[in-house]
C-alpha cells in the first residue's frame, strides 16, 4: 500500500521540536517532548499518518522539572516565544503555554513534573531515561489515559505499535512499566484496558497492510496480557471493588486535553 503525504504542519512542528531540543540539551535542561509530535518523530514510515488519515497536529507538548521552570522561561524567550499570560495564572506553575512570536500558529504546551488529565502520570523521573522525547511507553500511556479517546489518538498508537515491538530496551515499548503503573491505579487501569479494546477494533479496519495489522494486534494482545498478569496493589484492589459506580477519572476542561 502506498503511503500518502503527511500534513506539512506536522513536519514544521517536528523541525521546531529539533530546534528547541537541541538548545535545551546545550543548556543541560531536562526537557522532553511527548504528545502527537513525539509519536511522529519516532515513526520509521511517517507516510503511515497520511495513509491512515491522521488529523492535523496543532502544537508541541513538553514535560520538564519544577526546579528548571525559570530556565525554561529563559529558553523559550531566547528562542522567540512569548508566554501566554492567561495560562500563567490558570496553570499555577504546573503548566505553561508559549507562542512563537513570528508565527503564532506554533504553540508549545509545557507541563511540569506530571501530566494531569483524565488520569495523573508522574513523569519527573522519566525525563532522564531517553533523549529528545519521553520513553515510548510514556507516550503510549499518555494516550491510554484519555477517557474519550478519539481517532487521531488511535492513529498515533497504531503507527507506534506497527513499528515498535514490546520490550525493555531502547526503541521498544516497555510493557512491564505500563503494567506496574496500571497495577497501582484501578481507574487508570480501567480506562487503559478499555482503550486497548477500542484501538484493537480500530486497527482491524484501518488502512494497513496485513503485516502491519498483524503486528499491531499481536502487540496489543501482549500488552493486555502483561497488564492483567501484573501484581495489583491493595489500593488497586480496594478501588476495583467500587468499580464504575464511582467516577474513576478526572474531568478535563474543554480545549485542554488535546495532544
Amino acid at each position: 500500500m502506498t503511503a500518502e503525504p503527511v500534513d506539512p504542519k506536522t513536519e514544521i512542528l517536528a523541525e521546531e521540536f529539533r530546534r528547541i531540543s537541541s538548545e535545551s540539551d546545550r543548556r543541560g535542561l531536562a526537557l522532553r517532548l511527548f504528545g502527537s509530535v513525539g509519536f511522529y518523530v519516532h515513526a520509521r514510515e511517517p507516510g503511515l499518518y497520511g495513509q491512515l488519515g491522521r488529523d492535523r497536529i496543532n502544537d508541541l507538548d513538553f514535560i520538564g522539572r519544577a526546579e528548571e521552570r525559570g530556565e525554561y522561561k529563559q529558553l523559550f524567550g531566547d528562542l522567540g516565544y512569548d508566554a501566554d499570560q492567561d495560562m500563567l495564572v490558570a496553570g499555577e506553575g504546573r503548566r505553561f503555554l508559549y507562542v512563537l512570536a513570528h508565527d503564532r500558529s506554533i504553540e508549545v504546551d509545557l507541563f511540569i513534573d506530571r501530566l494531569e488529565m483524565c488520569h495523573t502520570i508522574e513523569l519527573r523521573d522519566r525525563v532522564s531515561l531517553a533523549s529528545g522525547t519521553l520513553p515510548l511507553v510514556d507516550l503510549l500511556l499518555e494516550k491510554l489515559q484519555i477517557v474519550e479517546l478519539n481517532r487521531k489518538d488511535m492513529v498515533d498508537v497504531v503507527v507506534l505499535l506497527a513499528e515498535h515491538d514490546l520490550g525493555p530496551g531502547a526503541g521498544a515499548v516497555d510493557a512491564g512499566h505500563a503494567a506496574r503503573i496500571l497495577g497501582d491505579d484501578w481507574g487508570f487501569y480501567y480506562t487503559a484496558t478499555e482503550n486497548i479494546g477500542r484501538i484493537r477494533e480500530f486497527a482491524a479496519g484501518a488502512r494497513l497492510d496485513a503485516a502491519a495489522r498483524s503486528a499491531v494486534q499481536r502487540r496489543l494482545d501482549a500488552l493486555a496480557r502483561e497488564i492483567e498478569a501484573a501484581p495489583k496493589t491493595r489500593r488497586w484492589k480496594l478501588r476495583a471493588k467500587i468499580g464504575t459506580r464511582k467516577k474513576w477519572y478526572q474531568e478535563v476542561e474543554d480545549g485542554l486535553a488535546a495532544f
